[in-house]
C-alpha cells in the first residue's frame, strides 16, 4: 500500500486517465473528486465489503478484475 498526505485543493494521478483530488476534510472525513473515464468502475470498498451478493450487481470476472487491480495498486 502507499501512504501519502495531501492537502485540501491537492490531488494525486494514479495513471494517464485517473486522478484523485482532495476536495476538503471536516473532522475526520475526507471529500474525494475522481477524474476518470466512464468506463473505469469506482466503487466504494464498504460495498463490496458488506454486499453478500456483489455478483448481482458486477459480474464474478469484473469483480475479480477490481479486487486484482487494487492488489497490484493500479
Amino acid at each position: 500500500m502507499y501512504i501519502l498526505r495531501r492537502k485540501s485543493g491537492e490531488g494525486i494521478r494514479i495513471s494517464k486517465d485517473i486522478t484523485v483530488y482532495v476536495l476538503g476534510i471536516s473532522g475526520n472525513e475526507v471529500k474525494l473528486g475522481i477524474d476518470a473515464p466512464k468506463d473505469i468502475p469506482i466503487i466504494r470498498l464498504e460495498i463490496l465489503e458488506t454486499t453478500a451478493n456483489a455478483s448481482a450487481v458486477f459480474s464474478e470476472e469484473k469483480l475479480r478484475e477490481i479486487l486484482k487491480s487494487e492488489d497490484q495498486g493500479t
